[in-house]
């Protein structure tokens, strides 16, 4: 287990042009995973060993956050700056700066989803729908006024060959508007879809899409921020089980999971008995047969078309509807790896 000095001492040693100028405020990140539509800043991140008090070496190398583009240069500095932002808070011990900090991003996310919810399109279905009825009247009547002036059903084959072009020309034109208010339906339809999905599912936030509870400052923040927002679902996954006591008393709108593998899965079992408020995942490897117990993110055994808005759309961790989950640890090599941290591999030895 580390301190907060000896992850702050690794972290400035491997920064010192970040910790020389003054912290900024703490920002969301929009994970596309997580976020419930593109852009929603619904989550926050840290950078990986630096603020993981219980980072072992198998974890710290197999992390998610420092793979793909999360490792990329851009990505990896902004966690940089956040958590300089984190541990200037720490040092400190300002639970009430940290929470307000928290709770105006989370406010900002909240306001985000309101403004995407929409009225329900039906008025606009409905309109649409009335046109295709109206236009199909009209271009009738409108062909049978041409048939009529220019004698259709009385001179036969000699008038349909002047004139069926023209109505050719009409019932073109009348499919075309017909098939503009069709599509249009189509398409409100899925928005309509999609706003009853965002409805039921309500505002969410990640808590530490990148990184750990540091310390009881972090874990006080943490609970104090996702009780100023009783209407935002809001889950984390932590390995920092000692610090379990300070999200107490949980908020019930909290859902918290104890990240279990291979080099804590004891520890973690001893943990979920004393908290058994708490719900487990386990790291699978990809080459390990079904688990007997929990189920596989849906996400990693590809129930989705897109890794967009994918938590959003399962709500298992989200909502806590299981009391135990595998994430399997799929391995690619094609995947980008951000060079390890020669600090952090001596200080998790």
């Amino acid at each position: 287990m580390k301190t907060t000095q000896q992850l702050y001492e690794a972290f400035a040693a491997a920064f010192p042009d970040i910790v020389s100028e003054p912290p900024p405020l703490i920002r969301a990140s929009a994970d596309s995973k997580v976020g419930q539509f593109k852009g929603h800043l619904n989550s926050v991140g840290f950078l990986a060993g630096y603020s993981c008090s219980w980072m072992t070496k198998l974890c710290y190398l197999m992390c998610y956050t420092e793979r793909g583009q999360a490792g990329m240069d851009n990505a990896y500095l902004f966690r940089a700056w956040n958590t300089w932002a984190l541990f200037a808070y720490l040092l400190k011990g300002d639970v009430d700066g940290l929470a307000r900090n928290f709770s105006s991003l989370i406010t900002h996310a909240n306001k985000q989803y309101h403004n995407r919810l929409k009225p329900d399109h039906q008025i606009e279905i409905a309109k649409a729908e009335r046109f295709i009825s109206n236009a199909k009247r009209r271009y009738k009547k409108k062909i049978d006024q041409l048939k009529t002036e220019v004698g259709y059903g009385k001179h036969g084959r000699h008038h349909m060959e002047q004139w069926g072009p023209d109505i050719h020309l009409i019932e073109m034109e009348r499919d075309k508007k017909i098939n503009e208010r069709v599509e249009l339906i189509k398409t409100l339809q899925e928005k309509i879809y999609v706003q009853r999905a965002l409805r039921a599912a309500g505002p969410m936030w990640r808590w530490m899409w990148s990184g750990d509870l540091v310390d009881a400052t972090h874990a006080m923040a943490v609970r104090k921020a996702s009780a100023m927002h009783p209407d935002t679902t809001a889950w984390i996954y932590t390995r920092s089980f000692h610090l379990l006591q300070f999200l107490e008393p949980v908020p019930r709108n909290l859902t918290v999971w104890l990240s279990e593998d291979e080099e804590n899965t004891e520890i973690a079992q001893q943990y979920y008995k004393q908290f058994p408020w708490a719900r487990r995942t386990t790291l699978t490897n990809e080459d390990d047969p079904t688990p007997s117990t929990g189920i596989i993110c849906p996400e990693n055994a590809g129930k989705f078309r897109t890794v967009i808005g994918a938590c959003a759309k399962c709500k298992i961790c989200s909502h806590g509807t299981k009391e135990e989950v595998h994430f399997i640890n799929k391995k690619s090599k094609s995947t980008y790896r951000r060079p390890a941290s020669e600090t952090l591999l001596q200080i998790t030895a």
